[in-house]
């Protein structure tokens, strides 16, 4: 995420910013992590996701929701 966060930042874009948090938030439930300000994180990503129609994101992001339930 860094990495990525570091090669977008002279242009920034949607995407780049989307990937990222989206890479974060994943890490933060797969470290455990819980609370209603991460679940408010991934829910928010997920409908960037379907917004978007980048299908290949929500699996990700809705195993990451089903953790912090767990």
């Amino acid at each position: 995420c860094g990495l990525l966060e570091t090669y977008a930042a002279p242009e920034p874009f949607p995407w780049s910013d989307f990937v990222v948090a989206r890479g974060r938030a994943i890490c933060r439930a797969g470290r455990g992590e819980t609370g209603a300000a991460l679940v408010a994180s991934l829910q928010s990503l997920l409908q960037q996701a379907v917004d978007a129609q980048s299908n290949i994101h929500v699996p990700g992001i809705e195993a990451a929701l089903e953790r912090p339930a767990a």
